[in-house]
């Protein structure tokens, strides 16, 4: 096996020497034993150069960085949250929808299946039994719960706009 294909064992002072770099405390502000440790320590002279280089990158990119004005920023935010607020609208008007479709679907079939159930055979019985009342008064009620759901999102709508 050559040299280049041993991993070097890690350093226990890795993590001390990086973090006196990344708080700029490296070379003059840190103690004497991690001066001296880096300049016999492989690894950690790796981590010095590597990491100085980096964080001199971060340092220059931080102080070219364009910053927009103020009030690019705010206006920024505003058209964030008003985006947000309508996508939150949305997802709420549709759901309604959904629910007032389903419910329209339910009565269409209700509706269809009592159609269907006056043509049975048997219909003097169930007549009799009460069940054709209960059919006849359902079917307005569940017309009035469809109406009602299906304007139920445009009140919503009036009153939560502000303009």
């Amino acid at each position: 096996m050559t040299e280049e294909n041993v991993s070097k064992p890690d350093c226990v002072r890795e993590i001390e020497t990086f973090d006196a770099i990344s708080s700029g405390a490296w070379p003059d502000a840190c103690d004497d034993s991690l001066r001296a440790h880096v300049a016999t320590c492989t690894n950690c002279s790796d981590v010095v150069e590597v990491a100085t280089a980096l964080i001199d990158d971060r340092d220059a990119a931080l102080r070219h960085a364009p910053v927009p004005p103020s009030g690019v920023v705010w206006w920024r935010m505003q058209m964030r949250a008003r985006n947000e607020a309508t996508q939150s609208a949305r997802r709420t008007v549709v759901a309604v929808q959904a629910a007032v479709f389903a419910a329209v679907l339910v009565i269409a079939l209700a509706i269809l299946g009592g159609a269907w159930w006056n043509k049975l055979p048997h219909i003097d019985e169930i007549a009799a039994s009460g069940l054709l009342a209960a059919a006849q008064w359902g079917v307005p009620l569940l017309l009035a719960i469809a109406i009602w759901l299906t304007l139920a999102p445009v009140a919503v709508w009036l009153a939560v706009t502000k303009d």
